[in-house]
């Protein structure tokens, strides 16, 4: 193979939506970017930045919805015709079935990469079904590389399924400033929320999901709003695997139905901005996480963060620079710093500026493109 010649890759992502389908969008455009790499995403049929532009090619094909089988036929039909050098895995159909798929990779010598993005499924009902760790095993074995985005997840890689450590890269998770697709002022933006000029908004965005603590910062700013009355707290985001109406009655037994505004619904990407513009600081009480594209959203929109000192967070986080840290579940805790950093303008402001410093200085795709091509050539011995 010349050395001048571009490496073909197939980028597969199986959802067509949400924060993994953002993340595949801007990795495998900083790769086209790159000119050493040609690039197809390999997507569902209903893929929401098709309106985008891009340098990448994109292929569409039924996957989600679709029966297992057929689903995986369509993935065999595009690699048969795309003939990539490296089969880039993003996001999986069914871990519990995908597995197989792995064990035939190999035997046909197909080089496969593999972003954990999450070492196991979020809910514990998923990481305790039946197979599933059998299913991972196997995906981390078949794999020719992992990606993953924190010490952590490394660390967590080892220990849970003994995969060697040089088999695993740490490349960071990129900024999401493409998310900015409209600037403007918090005035404008919390005109078009409803929300008043004079309060001090809070926002907990991303998919609602029982790990996301949302019950923690609920009872946090429960004992916050009692001391500030100009306390808006502002959830945005669909219910995953729970019960919505568990936390709206949550809400109302503690009075809180006239200070916390609850979106629970799919935000698409050119509604996301508002969001963050009208916001004065981003909260992610996580009981644990990998990596959370919802951080990436805040550093994008140079918001100050307070985080649990769960997963990745300690490293993604400069405690006292662009937020704070607490410990996981500690309502009272999270209640003095919300109170230390609202009513301080110098500090948020400040916070803000360094969390968009962040963005730019060490989440940059084109850094991550570079890597990731370092990658592909040592497997394609370039």
């Amino acid at each position: 193979m010349k050395v001048n010649k571009k490496i073909k890759i197939l980028v597969f992502e199986s959802g067509g939506w949400g924060g993994i389908s953002h993340y595949a969008y801007n990795f495998s455009d900083a790769l086209s970017k790159t000119g050493q790499a040609e690039v197809v995403l390999l997507t569902d049929r209903e893929y929401e930045l098709e309106h985008l532009q891009r340098e990448f090619s994109l292929r569409k094909e039924s996957i989600r919805g679709k029966p297992y089988i057929l689903a995986v036929l369509s993935v065999i039909r595009s690699i048969a015709v795309i003939k990539p050098d490296v089969i880039h895995v993003q996001s999986l159909i069914t871990a519990r079935k995908d597995w197989l798929f792995f064990i035939i990779a190999r035997i046909f010598n197909l080089k496969i990469v593999y972003t954990a993005h999450n070492i196991l499924p979020h809910e514990d009902s998923e990481k305790q079904a039946k197979g599933m760790r059998f299913a991972f095993s196997i995906i981390y074995k078949y794999s020719r590389k992992i990606i993953v985005h924190s010490q952590y997840s490394k660390d967590r890689l080892i220990s849970l399924f003994g995969v060697p450590e040089e088999k695993i890269s740490i490349i960071y998770h990129g900024d999401y400033l493409f998310m900015r697709q409209k600037e403007m002022t918090q005035k404008e933006a919390r005109k078009i929320l409803g929300i008043a000029e004079d309060k001090k908004v809070i926002l907990q965005f991303g998919a609602i999901r029982e790990y996301k603590g949302l019950d923690t910062l609920i009872y946090a700013f429960k004992i916050f709003s009692q001391a500030n009355d100009k306390a808006v707290l502002l959830v945005v985001g669909k219910p995953i695997r729970i019960n919505i109406s568990n936390y709206k009655k949550f809400i109302k037994e503690l009075d809180l139905e006239e200070k916390i505004i609850l979106k629970d619904y799919y935000i698409p990407l050119e509604e996301v901005g508002v969001y963050f513009f009208a916001a004065d600081i981003v909260v992610l009480p996580y009981t644990e996480i990998d990596m959370s594209g919802s951080l990436q959203l805040a550093y994008a929109f140079g918001k100050p963060v307070l985080a649990s000192r769960s997963g990745s967070f300690s490293e993604m986080v400069e405690d006292g620079r662009n937020g704070y840290l607490f410990s996981s579940g500690d309502t009272e805790g999270l209640a003095e710093l919300l109170k230390k950093v609202i009513s301080d303008e110098t500090l948020l402001k400040a916070m803000g500026v360094r969390s968009r410093e962040i963005a730019e200085e060490k989440f940059g795709w084109s850094k991550i493109a570079e890597k990731t091509l370092g990658l592909y050539k040592f497997l394609m011995g370039v």
